[in-house]
């Protein structure tokens, strides 16, 4: 360890000794205490940096909370949904899901939630993966339809998922 000065009488002590051998003062050379104040000290300033956030990194922060809130909530929303509507609800296993956020952000808006799923049919065997797609509170299973191909094209083809966190 290395050597101090010991705050009473000056003899060269240990940093690490609990007390100095010629006088007897406890922690003599003062290290623990300029520890402790370097701890508060820090602390002390994490505290100030964490309260002084500006308005808009507030706003900020407030506004992805509610985003992430909204992407999950639309992602269970949908998925419930694509449960009701299989054979084998228990089974489902989906993949490539993916919320089409709109340009301007509106948490009270339904999102468009597209993705595959896979789960047994009546016989018990899987079925591969099939698009679904959930808008505005309607789902759609890939049943080979022109009609969902349109709506998979308008809605989920060409957009700019925000995909699962």
């Amino acid at each position: 360890m290395a050597l101090a000065q010991c705050k009473e009488c000056g003899e060269q002590v240990s940093t690490g000794a609990k007390t100095c051998p010629k006088c007897g003062l406890k922690n003599p050379t003062g290290r623990m205490s300029k520890i402790v104040i370097g701890i508060v000290l820090l602390f002390t300033v994490g505290a100030i940096a964490n309260v002084t956030r500006s308005p808009q990194q507030q706003q900020e922060d407030d506004f992805e909370t509610a985003r992430t809130r909204w992407i999950s909530g639309n992602e269970a929303a949908s998925e419930a949904a694509v449960r009701r509507k299989l054979k084998d609800p228990e089974s489902a296993v989906f993949r490539r899901m993916g919320v089409m956020a709109p340009e301007k952000f509106d948490p009270k808006a339904l999102g468009t939630v597209c993705g595959e799923v896979n789960a047994k049919n009546s016989f018990g065997g899987y079925t591969g993966f099939s698009n679904f797609v959930s808008v505005d509170g309607l789902t759609f299973m890939d049943d080979g339809s022109k009609a969902f191909n349109r709506i998979w094209d308008a809605r989920c083809a060409n957009g700019k998922p925000v995909w699962r966190l």
